[in-house]
């Protein structure tokens, strides 16, 4: 805990540098530490350091393999890196691991809408739907396919 106030005190001081310095060295010395790596992650995509992102979001797996928040910037982060197929079993894992999420169904439905799988996507969608039915995403996403 005094780690995290540490790093968003410094976060808030705009000083984010020093912030993911002291997440970094709190990760080695704190066991269970799945918020310290989450926010170390969160200010790595925040600095624009996606290649250093995807390696903690990595090893964080390696220790967390069903962290939904993981998954997602995981997802989101191959997908920009163009690897669409590591991107989509990431999906497919957080769509598995957390049904209720939404963030897996709009992850998995516009992967495959890129990819020109247009109706698969349409399923995802509507499935995500069926969970969450007022999600603006998925309706969203949903609406842009019927154009």
């Amino acid at each position: 805990e005094p780690w995290l106030g540490l790093a968003v005190a410094l976060v808030s001081q705009n000083n984010p540098e020093q912030a993911e310095d002291v997440l970094a060295r709190a990760i080695l010395r704190v066991d269970r530490n799945l918020d310290l790596r989450r926010m170390l992650v969160g200010l790595l995509l925040e600095d624009g350091r996606r290649s250093d992102a995807l390696v903690q979001a990595q090893a964080l797996l390696s220790a967390y393999p069903d962290d939904a928040e993981t998954l997602h910037n995981t997802t989101v982060l191959l997908a920009g890196f163009g690897n669409t197929k590591a991107a989509l079993e990431m999906a497919e894992r957080l769509l598995t691991a957390h049904p209720s999420d939404p963030r897996g169904a709009v992850d998995l439905g516009v992967l495959l809408a890129r990819s020109g799988r247009r109706q698969e996507a349409r399923l995802v969608f509507q499935n995500g739907l069926q969970l969450n039915p007022d999600h603006p995403d998925l309706l969203r996403n949903l609406e842009l396919l019927a154009e």
